[in-house]
């Protein structure tokens, strides 16, 4: 892994969206950086790739029956970049509303707390 990458700007809507720009990292490099963040918080590679892909936690099934009250978080994460700067983007992977307002609530202090959690990657 690339040693030294830092984060050189973050735009974050607050909702749904945030986009981190990176120097002196691939894109390679910072998606295994991303990984470890997840796996770290117990997510888990669910669907597509570590640069295009989704990461998730919890049960789904357990989420439709139980509503807000079961945890189930899933994000969308995309990296590009070129061998010395990296875009990340990550998203909602789901609304959280199957959960009612308590489970939409959670997903919005969820998606809070990996969106400023990923600023921090740099100095991992």
């Amino acid at each position: 892994m690339a040693t030294g990458f830092r984060l050189t700007s973050y735009e974050g809507n607050g909702k749904d969206t945030a986009l981190y720009m990176f120097e002196n990292v691939d894109g390679s490099d910072l998606s295994t950086a991303v990984n470890a963040f997840f796996n770290q918080r117990g997510y888990k590679l669910e669907e597509g790739t570590r640069e295009d892909g989704i990461y998730g936690t919890g049960n789904g099934i357990l989420r439709a029956l139980l509503g807000g009250f079961a945890k189930r978080y899933r994000f969308r994460v995309k990296i590009a970049g070129d061998v010395r700067t990296s875009r990340l983007t990550i998203s909602k992977a789901m609304s959280g509303a199957m959960g009612g307002f308590m489970g939409y609530n959670r997903m919005n202090k969820e998606f809070e707390r990996i969106a400023e959690g990923l600023k921090t990657i740099s100095a991992q």
